[in-house]
């Protein structure tokens, strides 16, 4: 089905930007780049739609699976701490026997979702470290393009840019981020108040401190090892651009 679509999305560009050229005498180049005069303008376009089509399928499908990992994990730390909220409540009557194997499945669980995130961060945490230098670098050229309006059409492509931008960093990294950072550290405190205490078995008891005791690490996507993608980094990452726009501003206008 990708497959089928990324060939739908090229033929299509490929089909309308050979007619514009074919059949048109302005410049329809869907990017701003230096062309040579002995390239033929097909050649031109036929490139540059390969480029894009190949980097947006790319793009699309990173995020799809970051955010699908994330989410999924996020998910299933939720039915973690439903069931170990409703393991001990009082007065359910429940053999020593099943509540060793509940308690021995949420702590099965529990080390698969651990090791699960820590294998996404091995998976991408280079490419998001990579991702937030972009865009840092990215939004202060769009911002500075913006404050010296230079002409309305640069203007408005640098905002949707900015918008775009903005938009997936927010939803498709920082809220998800957030979200399953929030549900890890509610384990903890769920499996702390679950009335552990009443039950009688020093293997239960055991499973529950363990889980506590793993808790006690902070969950969280990472980003080249270095910083954690949530919210807070998303608002930390808006601050460091607008510094570097207002560094590159105060530049340009001293050499000016």
């Amino acid at each position: 089905m990708l497959r089928v679509l990324v060939a739908a999305l090229f033929g299509n560009i490929l089909v309308f930007n050979a007619a514009a050229v074919l059949l048109g005498d302005g410049d329809v180049s869907l990017l701003t780049i230096y062309k040579p005069s002995f390239v033929p303008g097909f050649i031109m376009y036929l490139g540059q739609n390969y480029v894009l089509v190949l980097v947006v399928t790319a793009v699309v499908a990173h995020d799809g699976i970051l955010i699908t990992c994330i989410i999924m994990a996020q998910v299933q730390f939720k039915l973690i701490n439903n069931k170990l909220a409703k393991l001990f409540v009082k007065n359910q009557q429940y053999r020593k026997n099943d509540f060793d194997k509940s308690i021995k499945e949420c702590v099965d669980h529990h080390n698969y979702l651990l090791e699960f995130v820590s294998y996404t961060n091995r998976t991408f945490s280079s490419t998001l470290l990579a991702y937030l230098a972009i865009v840092i670098l990215a939004m202060c050229v769009e911002f500075y393009t913006v404050s010296k309006q230079i002409s309305l059409e640069a203007t408005l492509k640098a905002l949707i840019y900015i918008s775009a931008v903005l938009f997936q960093l927010v939803c498709f990294n920082c809220m998800p981020g957030q979200l399953l950072t929030n549900e890890t550290e509610k384990t903890s405190e769920v499996a702390f108040y679950s009335n552990w205490e009443e039950v009688s078995s020093p293997s239960v008891m055991c499973a529950v401190k363990m889980i506590i005791h793993r808790t006690q690490k902070p969950v969280f996507i990472s980003a080249g090892g270095i910083l954690s993608i949530n919210m807070g980094t998303g608002m930390a990452t808006l601050k460091t651009i607008f510094s570097y726009y207002m560094f590159l501003r105060t530049v340009t206008e001293v050499v000016d």
